[in-house]
């Protein structure tokens, strides 16, 4: 069957059902913290929020939708996730004789694109929003009839409300009554005829949570003018939400969610239903970077500051983790009469040599040879870049010959004496993730044989990583040196979609992590399941993530 039959099989499917209560659902399911989901169906999907956006957008968008209240049935969901497999099955197939190195980058490149959602945590979010469109908020006002500082709080104290709505809405589980019930219910069959067991107050709770476990989600504009203007909140919905139109069209899989920029679905005229809304601050930075880079006159001094602030904002992280008097750091450096270089950390005898590089990296085409061609471009004007900068300096540090390290005014601000550098390491921190062709870098890296490989690590992984770092293992700097000589010799053998895949193996078992690094023989799989360290660390409020950037 084509893969567009395939849709059209899911879209029927999910048809079948009203928009509030199919989108409701899966919306309840998608905020769910990941030890909170529990239902081996629900595990079925790959990916829970990719998976379950684009069944809500197939419904949303039906020519075809019924007015059936949509309610949990395993049989069901898991005829979902099986066509929703073989849409997948379909995009990714290559045939065998097509299977060469340029096959699997583009591959790769696809489903990391397409397949993946990527973890990120608001407060990174909200501090890029703050850093980077700082200078332009008065263009912002204008443009879009708000500040940005106003999206974010309507958007935070949106938070506000969602979780005393979701606490009112399940206070009856924290109840001691239905406690006693859960654990002796847990011993036999669940059912009718056990709820007799429960007061007609928790009766009604838990039976009006079943049918809409989605109702916290769902508001209206006079929740919000409580707090705010009545014209800026309107502005806000008019940015961040919208009425779902039918369109008979295929929806394919790999096309962009419509929530990708607007999170939140207007129902009618007063009720409103947030679908993503975690996804508000990513929408706010995207809307807002994409309408400033089309103006001619504010496109480069935006590039220019955005690359500056999120140099600095690497720099800060590292401070933050070394925190000690005997880490010196050099910015903007240069270095005999080479470009100038972002960052170099000189710490008891290592040196970390540091290069942050903000290309963008674009979505795949579908044609291999069109992606690939795409794909090197990118991968070469960030990576590839980075890394070329970083293997000047550590030939420097390698080298028997002493050398002065320069401001950009050619101030000399300290001279190296390479025979007193034990170990070097290259980082390369990208504004953009790359998925498996950055934590595989034999893919595309071009390099000498005999040359160690960088660790290329998205902005916001490096942060979450040395946090997590200090966190589990106090200071923690010993363990980053270690991590980076382990990481270093994964390149060639290793599968991962995500690079805090890797970092949390490292950080739940080193041990085992060097015996991975040790079998040279055998290819090491990194499941996504390896990150839940970090959610458990956010979730205790350990991971102390600093929303900064105003001041």
């Amino acid at each position: 069957m084509s893969v567009e039959k395939e849709i059209g099989v899911l879209r029927a499917m999910v048809s079948k059902f009203d928009l509030e209560s199919f989108a409701g659902f899966f919306a309840h399911y998608i905020r769910q913290k990941p030890s909170d989901l529990g239902s081996e169906v629900m595990g079925r999907f790959d990916s829970k929020v990719k998976d379950f956006l684009y069944m809500i957008a197939l419904n949303a968008f039906s020519d075809q939708q019924q007015r059936s209240s949509f309610e949990y049935n395993q049989g069901q969901i898991i005829g979902f996730a099986k066509t929703l497999d073989k849409i997948k099955d379909d995009v990714r197939y290559v045939a065998p004789k097509d299977y060469n190195l340029e096959a699997v980058i583009h591959q790769l490149a696809f489903r990391n694109h397409f397949d993946n959602a990527t973890l990120t945590y608001v407060e990174q979010d909200i501090e890029k929003i703050k850093i980077v469109f700082k200078p332009f908020d008065s263009v912002i006002a204008t443009d879009f009839g708000l500040t940005f500082e106003q999206m974010v709080e309507i958007y935070k104290y949106s938070e506000q409300v969602t979780r005393v709505k979701y606490a009112a809405s399940t206070a009856f589980l924290k109840s001691e009554e239905y406690l006693d019930f859960k654990r002796l219910s847990d011993s036999m069959p669940f059912g009718e005829a056990t709820y007799p067991r429960l007061s007609a107050q928790v009766r009604e709770a838990l039976a009006a949570f079943e049918q809409r476990p989605h109702a916290y989600l769902l508001f209206s504009p006079e929740d919000l003018y409580e707090k705010f203007p009545r014209n800026i909140v309107d502005k806000f919905l008019e940015h961040f939400s919208f009425v779902p139109q039918e369109d008979s069209k295929v929806v394919y899989y790999s096309a962009e969610s419509p929530f990708e920029l607007q999170p939140i679905i207007r129902l009618s005229a007063n009720r409103y239903l947030h679908v993503y809304q975690k996804q508000i601050p990513v929408a706010i930075y995207k809307r807002l970077y994409t309408h400033l880079s089309a103006s001619v006159s504010l496109s480069e001094r935006l590039h220019r500051h955005k690359d500056k602030v999120l140099e600095k904002k690497v720099s800060g992280t590292f401070r933050r983790f070394f925190d000690s008097k005997q880490a010196f750091f050099y910015e903007n450096y240069i270095v005999g009469s080479g470009g100038e270089q972002d960052l170099l950390i000189i710490y008891k005898g290592r040196a970390l040599i540091v290069e942050v590089k903000a290309t963008k990296l674009r979505a795949p085409f579908r044609n291999a040879e069109m992606a690939v061609k795409r794909l090197k471009a990118d991968f070469k004007s960030s990576i590839q870049y980075g890394y070329d900068q970083c293997k000047r300096i550590h030939d420097h540090l390698c080298s028997d010959q002493n050398f002065t390290i320069k401001d950009q005014k050619g101030r000399a601000l300290y001279e190296v004496d390479p025979s007193r550098i034990q170990d070097v390491y290259s980082i390369v921190v990208t504004l953009e993730r790359f998925g498996s062709l950055q934590t595989d870098l034999s893919l595309m890296l071009l390099k000498e044989h005999t040359a160690t490989y960088p660790w290329s690590v998205y902005l916001d992984d490096l942060e979450t990583f040395l946090l997590s770092l200090r966190q589990i293992s106090g200071k923690g700097i010993g363990d980053l040196f270690h991590f980076l000589e382990l990481r270093e010799s994964l390149h060639g053998r290793i599968y991962a979609t995500d690079e805090l895949d890797i970092c949390g193996a490292y950080l739940r078992d080193p041990v085992q992590f060097r015996r991975y690094c040790q079998q040279s023989d055998k290819l090491i799989i990194f499941p996504p399941s390896e990150q839940d360290i970090f959610d458990k660390l956010y979730y205790a409020k350990k991971l102390r993530l600093q929303e900064r950037g105003l001041s």
